[in-house]
């Protein structure tokens, strides 16, 4: 029983690393207006305000 988890472990260890070397994976890398990012993290931030607000009703 000792002999099996050791190895149960190194497999999935090496069955996790395989999957995340794939090279087939294309990513996309989009651009934004740094007045779109800003909007979009103001948003963000009155997003999360609200939230505490109503959560502490």
């Amino acid at each position: 029983m000792n002999r099996v988890l050791p190895t149960s472990a190194s497999a999935i260890v090496s069955l996790a690393g395989a999957a995340c070397a794939s090279p087939a994976q294309s990513t996309v890398h989009l651009l934004l207006p740094v007045e779109v990012y800003e909007e979009k993290v103001y948003a963000s931030w009155l997003g999360q305000i609200a939230g505490n607000v109503y959560g502490l009703g």
